[in-house]
């Protein structure tokens, strides 16, 4: 499938535009000319709109806000939503693990990512007009838990895929618990996210090759930048004023601490809808320079 030439090619989609990545993308894609139809779980709620709306009021692009539920992308949620789309942009996720984020298991919120994410292309594939979808992944699906040891100065590349390979993911990932139980990647808290991340890139290169329209993947790593929307708990302006108040009760978890701004991920979005370059199965890791 061809790039994306611009504005004049019709209206792009974003699922997840009140978001923090997501309402930059909106944002920038604006700003280029676009209309933008900005997917939002609820589209009445002002604290998730206002600046939504005062981007279209803005212009030189449109918003048109729409409610879409992301836990029903299965059922068609957004087939209205992307009809006459030319490009979608796959931000939203749901991605808590922990019952106080509304995941009661690491398996539902595995399932979650790979059904939601099958959900939202097959209603880019009943649009008929969606030329390329960009899925939002993470740069736990390049470097997370169950990847290969590496030496100390490894450099990741998009060719590395938490687990190792597609091949050896599902093996590398597989646990014994202490009574002696074989436990598989998505029933375990920390990788079930990586898993769920790395399973849903490949379902949607697969789909893409299937039925003719492109899937490009970018994986961020911790995403900084200014909120356009209300601050939350799992922003990393948040994370970062408990870092430095010296609460022991910050995430440690091994991570690797490459950061990027936001409004970077929603530029190099939209380069890669409008990119030549770009097709089907390109997979960019989004990575601030030193």
């Amino acid at each position: 499938m061809t790039a994306i030439s611009g504005p004049q090619d019709g209206p792009v989609a974003v699922t997840g535009a009140s978001g923090f990545i997501g309402s930059h993308t909106v944002k920038n894609l604006v700003d280029a000319g676009y209309d933008v139809r900005a997917c939002l779980r609820d589209a009445s709620r002002d604290d998730k709109t206002a600046y939504l709306k005062a981007m279209h009021d803005a212009g030189p692009g449109t918003v048109s806000l729409h409610a879409c539920d992301l836990m029903k992308a299965s059922e068609g949620a957004y087939d209205e939503a992307f009809a006459a789309c030319a490009a979608v942009f796959h931000v939203a996720a749901d991605i808590g693990t922990d019952p106080a984020y509304g995941r009661p298991s690491p398996e539902s919120m595995y399932d979650s990512l790979v059904t939601q994410t099958a959900g939202v292309l097959e209603s880019a594939r009943k649009a008929g007009t969606v030329r390329r979808v960009m899925y939002t992944s993470s740069t736990a699906a390049v470097m997370g838990p169950g990847a290969p040891d590496r030496p100390k100065d490894y450099e990741y590349t998009e060719d590395d895929w938490a687990g190792g390979s597609y091949e050896t993911l599902d093996e590398r990932y597989t646990r014994t618990n202490a009574e002696g139980e074989v436990v598989k990647a998505w029933t375990v808290q920390r990788s079930s996210y990586a898993k769920g991340k790395v399973d849903a890139e490949r379902y949607g290169f697969e789909f893409g090759a299937k039925h003719g329209i492109d899937v490009i993947s970018h994986c961020p790593c911790h995403v900084l930048g200014p909120l356009l929307g209300k601050p939350h708990d799992t922003v990393w302006q948040h994370r970062i004023g408990v870092f430095l108040s010296g609460s022991t009760d910050f995430p440690k978890q091994g991570m690797n601490w490459n950061i990027i701004d936001v409004r970077d991920i929603a530029e190099a979005q939209r380069l890669m809808a409008e990119s030549s370059v770009a097709s089907n199965g390109s997979r960019y890791m989004m990575v601030a320079t030193d």
